[in-house]
């Protein structure tokens, strides 16, 4: 996992080698939209949804892909054992090239950058909901 006392700022360390996360080499929201997505399929989930907006997309799972996850997979890059030895967590890219971010579960709605809920109106009664708002300046 990529911590602050490894490699300074994980955000930091995320957007001076953008290369390792994206296919293209560079961000993109679509490309991460579809990691976020994978993780939770690799977590057993059934039925993923990703809603492609002009501001946000939206991604929701029939399951909560993070349920059992250790550390703040918005703050680092945590270890998804689901995805096989050595995948982390990719949650950290939206708070990292987005302008907000929103998850939602059934223990509630968490602002987790910017000031908003934007799409994310309510929890969901079973499985997870992350949203984030498409920065373009990247």
């Amino acid at each position: 996992m990529v911590q602050a006392d490894e490699f300074g700022d994980p955000r930091s360390f995320i957007r001076r080698q953008q290369q390792r996360f994206f296919r293209a080499g560079s961000y993109s929201p679509q490309d991460m939209a579809s990691q976020i997505a994978a993780e939770a399929v690799l977590a057993g989930a059934r039925d993923v949804h990703v809603s492609v907006g002009d501001e946000w997309i939206v991604i929701q799972a029939d399951i909560d892909w993070l349920a059992g996850v250790e550390g703040d997979p918005f703050s680092s890059l945590t270890i998804f054992p689901p995805g096989g030895p050595g995948d982390s967590t990719r949650e950290i890219l939206a708070v990292t090239f987005s302008r907000g971010v929103v998850t939602a579960s059934k223990s509630g709605v968490r602002v987790i950058k910017g000031d908003m809920a934007g799409p994310v109106k309510m929890a969901p009664a079973r499985g997870r909901v992350l949203a984030f708002m498409v920065d373009c300046t990247y």
